[in-house]
C-alpha cells in the first residue's frame, strides 16, 4: 500500500457528528468548528468539563446561545462531540506519522519504542488539561469511555506490529500482548503525572521521554541499536508517523476519579 502523504485534515467523528442537523452553507458549519474549537481550549485550559460556562463558551467562539442550542442539546453533548473530535485528530496525526517516518517500518527497536512513547507523551502535553477533565469527569464504566478505549486500540492496532517484528524469535511466547501492556505502562505513568502532578516527575521534563522510552525498551528486553538489522515491515493499512499529537484512548480504566 502507499499510504496519502498529504498532511492531516480535518476527520470529523462519525457518531455524534452524524446525528447533528447538517449545516445548510458553509457560515453554519464555520460555527460548529468554532464552537468545538473553543469547547476543547476552555476545558484544556480548565481542566474540567464544569469549569467554564455557556457564556464563555459562545464568546470565546463569537457566536450566541441561540446558535449553539440549534445544534447540540446540551452541554454534555457537546462535551462528548469535543472528545470525538479530539480523538479523531490525534489518530489523523498518527496515520500521518506512520505513513511518513520511515523510522516507524524500517527503524530498529529503540527508534520504534522512541515514536511510541514521543507520541504519547506529545498528545499528552498538548492536551494536559482536556485529558484531566474526561478523566476526572467520568467513571470507567461511563459510555463516554467507550469512544476513548476504541481510539486507544486502533492507536496500539497500528503501532504494536511494528515493535512486534523486532522482537527476536522466541523472546516471548505473544509479542503483540507484551508490547501492549508495556505501552499501557508508559500510559499509565503519563496518566499519573496529568492527575496527580508529583512534584518529582514533570511532564514538560525533556528526560521524562528518554526515561519511558528506556523503561518501554528494558521491559521488552529489545536489543540495543545496532544489534540487530531490522527487515522493513509491509506497510499496513493504518499507515503514518509520529511524536506529537493523540489522546488517552489509552488511561487505564478506574483512573478516573470525580470532577473537580
Amino acid at each position: 500500500m502507499t499510504p496519502e502523504t498529504t498532511a492531516p485534515t480535518d476527520v470529523a467523528a462519525p457518531t455524534l457528528r452524524a446525528g447533528l442537523k447538517q449545516p445548510r452553507q458553509e457560515r453554519s458549519e464555520a460555527t460548529l468548528k468554532a464552537l468545538l474549537a473553543a469547547g476543547r481550549a476552555l476545558i484544556n485550559e480548565a481542566g474540567s468539563l464544569t469549569g467554564f460556562s455557556l457564556a464563555d463558551l459562545v464568546r470565546a467562539a463569537s457566536t450566541s446561545v441561540g446558535a449553539f442550542y440549534a445544534r447540540f442539546p446540551d452541554k454534555e453533548t457537546f462535551c462528548a462531540l469535543v472528545l470525538e473530535d479530539t480523538l479523531a485528530e490525534l489518530r489523523a496525526e498518527l496515520d500521518y506519522s506512520l505513513a511518513t517516518d520511515p523510522a516507524w517500518n524500517a527503524g530498529p527497536a529503540h527508534a520504534i519504542c522512541a515514536r511510541i512513547v514521543g507520541f504519547y507523551i506529545g498528545l499528552f502535553r498538548k492536551h494536559r488539561g482536556l485529558f484531566a477533565a474526561y478523566m476526572r469527569h467520568s467513571p470507567a464504566q461511563n459510555a463516554l469511555w467507550q469512544p476513548i478505549r476504541e481510539a486507544n486500540r486502533q492507536i496500539l492496532d497500528a503501532m504494536v506490529p511494528r515493535l512486534a517484528s523486532r522482537v527476536p524469535a522466541g523472546r516471548f511466547g505473544r509479542p503483540d500482548e507484551e508490547i501492549r501492556i508495556a505501552v499501557q505502562l508508559v500510559i499509565s505513568a503519563l496518566t499519573t503525572i496529568v492527575l496527580h502532578t508529583p512534584s518529582a516527575l514533570d511532564l514538560y521534563d525533556p528526560r521524562q521521554e528518554q526515561r519511558l522510552t528506556e523503561m518501554l525498551h528494558r521491559y521488552l528486553a529489545l536489543p540495543a541499536a545496532g544489534d540487530v538489522s531490522p527487515t522493513p515491515l509491509a506497510a499496513s493499512d493504518s499507515g503514518s508517523s509520529c511524536g506529537s499529537g493523540g489522546f488517552p484512548a489509552c488511561v487505564a480504566p478506574g483512573a478516573a476519579g470525580p470532577d473537580r
